[in-house]
């Protein structure tokens, strides 16, 4: 076990209490995820490589866009956890709620897993600004899309995202790791166009 695998099973123990106290119980993800062998990832798609530089890259359009890339701190108040009633958890422990979002053909939150299969999750995404790769810092990922959910409750999920272009084996991960923790997910609810 590394540094930082030890850093998160911290964290994960101290963070069962606070669960406890809020008739939830926490995710082990973050512990467990440490012992088992990594998600097959993908990588950020090359023509975004260097988007959170100072000055940016140029988009699709011809603009200059320069997006924001959350830290390890930062990134702490996206994760979602999975309770022991099979529903999505914000960070302070609250039930997750997506919204729409900016792309009508993108409805929901934008979502990224990571190797150890730590799920993040953002309401807000605005081009060039924040997108699926501001949520792991550009790094690879073991799926990105969009998630609709609703008290806890996954409605639907996509490998939508063009930063990544996750393919539907990479992204069928990520509904494997869910339904493992007991998150309800049936096959009309996902979309996978890559």
């Amino acid at each position: 076990m590394g540094k930082y695998d030890a850093i998160g099973k911290g964290l994960f123990e101290a963070a069962e209490p606070y669960f406890k106290k809020f008739g939830g119980k926490a995710s082990r993800a973050a512990g467990d995820a440490a012992e088992k062998a990594p998600f097959k990832t993908t990588p950020l798609k090359e023509s975004y490589r260097g988007e959170n530089q100072p000055g940016g890259i140029i988009g699709p359009w011809g603009d200059r866009i320069e997006v924001r890339y959350l830290d390890d701190v930062e990134r702490r108040d996206y994760r979602l956890t999975v309770d022991e009633d099979g529903l999505l958890r914000d960070s302070k422990g609250r039930p997750f709620n997506s919204v729409v979002g900016e792309n009508p053909d993108a409805p929901g939150a934008i979502f990224v897993m990571d190797k150890h299969g730590n799920i993040y999750a953002s309401n807000f995404e605005e081009y060039g600004k924040f997108h699926h790769s501001s949520l792991l810092g550009g790094e690879d990922v073991a799926g990105a899309g969009t998630l609709s959910v609703s008290d806890g409750r996954v409605n639907a999920i996509s490998n939508s995202s063009g930063h990544y272009r996750p393919s539907a084996e990479i992204n069928q991960q990520v509904v494997d790791h869910l339904r493992s923790q007991g998150v309800r997910i049936d096959d009309d609810m996902i979309d996978f166009t890559w």
